[in-house]
């Protein structure tokens, strides 16, 4: 690897060691002002541009390209021929208005059938930021859909099937049991040892089902699991951007967060367009020190995959953490309207956490109670929750519900996050010999959340305080080495 800090972003893509794709992109065709006309040959040749530095992939230049820009007959299967590409992006670019639409498609030429599409929506006045953002996201789906053309040899039917299931079930977050993506990643290896995209899912799955605490005592060892899994896909699929955010994951679960970074670095020198990698990089970026950094890969991998959503809360508690509450609000605005539902744990766990945060009594009353309805108290966040509008909560109370939900969760790093809240929990009912000893526990375990530390303003008696001034000191500092030594050259 090249000497680098592990905040560098290479450009450059790769689709491994496999034979090189060919692509072409098809001039898109226009519906709108011939004085526009000029909107759909820029984004055509941007997003030229940013596919021909994918290593591995073969891109047509627009001159190739460019006698298809007719209205006539676009057949991919006659256009791969007379080119002698493997696939074709076609496009649309209509105007209305000072909106512009794009609609942008993956066809494979020997069977003549859509791989993959979408659609882009933005403001004729932010054209050239929707061209960047176009040309990106369909690299992006691109590399992933041609990893998979590419691998999809080495699989029978049945596996990609197996495969695609997963890959839905991990989206909804539902990782464990027999319906679970980890039961349909393993049913697809199991008829595919080999299958690349396969290896690396099964690895970021059992990281996630590592986690979330334990719902049974007949649970797996999740921990020895992830790690068998990460590597047997570093070993199996190294090409694949996702197997180094899989091992980049386990190194932050575990307290590495130096090599955490560099996995990342890894993936993104892969896959500059990899969406998971920048909200990682972001988040970790956010907590340890570099918070405009971390907020810049957060959006970004918001713009470069709309389903990225979970960087939403994080530039919201960024925000809070702040006292800029208007700013807070109109981040959870967003991610609620990304989301289209209200209610789910994400935005009520930091609502609650930054109701608590500057005692607004009433809603915190109305989110717990919002909670219940919800049913969604069983939860660690329900069990918190709680005890924060429990006026006659006891150290005792506090302590013993910890103690029961760190038994469930043997992840360091989610150890850290709950030992988190207990410290807020402790701080907001005044019980500061507590919240000392949480801080304490977590900055002993591998809490790298300088910006949580530095910013929560249940903390500040701790702060401030000279009854806690050495307890404070040394937590703190260990944070602030555990951070600075991620970015260090």
């Amino acid at each position: 690897m090249p000497t680098s800090t592990p905040t560098d972003t290479p450009t450059s893509l790769t689709l491994g060691s496999r034979p090189s794709k060919a692509l072409a992109v098809l001039p898109f065709r226009f519906r709108g002002p011939e004085a526009e006309r000029y909107v759909a040959e820029s984004l055509s040749d941007e997003l030229i541009d940013v596919l021909s530095t994918m290593k591995g992939l073969r891109v047509s230049g627009s001159g190739a390209t460019a006698r298809f820009a007719a209205e006539g007959d676009r057949d991919p299967r006659s256009i791969g021929r007379q080119l002698g590409v493997d696939v074709v992006v076609d496009g649309t670019v209509q105007l209305s208005g000072r909106r512009i639409r794009t609609n942008a498609r993956l066809l494979d030429v020997a069977s003549g059938f859509q791989l993959w599409s979408e659609r882009y929506d933005g403001a004729l006045e932010d054209v050239f930021e929707l061209q960047d953002k176009m040309g990106k996201r369909i690299a992006e789906a691109l590399r992933l859909e041609l990893e998979h053309i590419a691998h999809r040899g080495d699989a029978p039917a049945e596996a990609i099937e197996a495969y695609l299931k997963a890959r839905a079930n991990a989206r909804i977050w539902d990782f464990k049991g027999p319906t679970g993506a980890i039961a349909a990643y393993e049913a697809c290896l199991a008829l595919a040892p080999d299958f690349k995209p396969a290896l690396a899912g099964h690895a970021i799955a059992c990281l996630k089902a590592w986690f979330v605490p334990r719902h049974g005592a007949d649970e797996p060892d999740w921990a020895a699991r992830a790690k068998e899994s990460v590597a047997r896909a570093l070993a199996g699929a190294p090409e694949l951007a996702e197997s180094h955010v899989a091992d980049a994951t386990l190194a932050a679960h575990v307290g590495r967060y130096r090599d955490a970074a560099i996995g990342l670095r890894r993936a993104l020198a892969i896959a500059p367009t990899l969406a998971a990698a920048h909200e990682y990089l972001g988040r970790l970026q956010l907590e340890a020190g570099r918070p405009e950094e971390g907020i810049r890969h957060l959006e970004l991998a918001f713009d470069l995959d709309p389903n990225m959503v979970f960087a939403l809360p994080e530039i919201a508690r960024y925000r809070a953490l702040r006292g800029d509450l208007d700013g807070y609000q109109r981040e959870l605005d967003r991610y609620l309207d990304a989301t289209g539902r209200e209610g789910n744990m994400a935005s009520t766990m930091l609502e609650i956490r930054v109701a608590s945060w500057f005692r607004q009594l009433d809603r915190l009353d109305r989110l717990v109670a919002g909670l219940r309805s919800a049913a969604m108290e069983t939860f660690s966040i329900g069990r918190v929750a709680e005890l924060l509008v429990d006026r006659q909560a006891t150290v005792e109370a506090i302590r013993a519900m910890i103690d029961e939900v760190l038994e469930s969760a043997p992840n360091p790093r989610f150890a850290a996050l709950l030992r988190q809240l207990g410290a807020e929990l402790a701080g907001f009912h005044r019980f500061d010999a507590l919240a000392i000893h949480y801080v304490s526990e977590s900055a002993r375990g591998v809490l790298v959340d300088l910006d949580w530390l530095d910013g929560c303003p249940l903390l500040a008696p701790l702060r401030e305080g000279p009854e806690w001034a050495s307890e404070w000191t040394a937590a703190r500092q260990l944070v602030r080495a555990r951070a600075e030594a991620i970015w260090a050259a």
